[in-house]
């Protein structure tokens, strides 16, 4: 596991988040192979964009078997840029993770996990949508830092 401090502490304790591996395959967007697409999404030199043309749609990716149910995860979605309105909904199977419209940064969301598979993210009517990663791992959100063991 990675980890990585955070501004808590308690009981004079320092407490860090334990970052699990990587869940998304290709969350740098560096190929197309992985994703399910529809005509109005494009993977490109690292940016996945949304054009916005035919509607709202979703691009998606299936198969990501190490999700544990009841377990806590983070998503993180860097935005380039997003012309448009309206939430880009964010789903792990049938669970809304969340709805936020994003907008240039970094959306960050912590959660349990209660859903399925496939992670899908949806792109808005008349939008234009440019992501360059997307990232989901496990986490351990309060790890005394005197129980982490150097090299683990």
């Amino acid at each position: 596991m990675l980890y990585s401090p955070i501004a808590n502490v308690r009981d004079n304790v320092q407490h860090y988040v334990m970052r699990g591996y990587e869940q998304i395959i290709n969350p740098t967007f560096s190929s197309d192979t992985v994703w399910t697409t529809n005509t109005e999404w494009t993977i490109s030199g690292g940016y996945l964009t949304y054009d916005g043309t035919a509607g709202t749609s979703a691009i998606s990716q299936t198969g990501l078997t190490g999700l544990v149910l009841g377990k806590t995860y983070r998503i993180e979605i860097n935005c380039i840029s997003n012309q448009g309105a309206g939430g880009n909904n964010i789903y792990l199977g049938s669970q809304l993770i969340a709805a936020p419209h994003l907008e240039a940064g970094t959306f960050v969301k912590t959660f349990v996990y209660s859903g399925t598979g496939s992670f899908f993210i949806y792109g808005r009517a008349s939008e234009v949508l440019v992501l360059d990663s997307v990232h989901l791992y496990e986490i351990n959100t309060d790890t005394p830092i005197n129980s982490l063991r150097q090299g683990s």
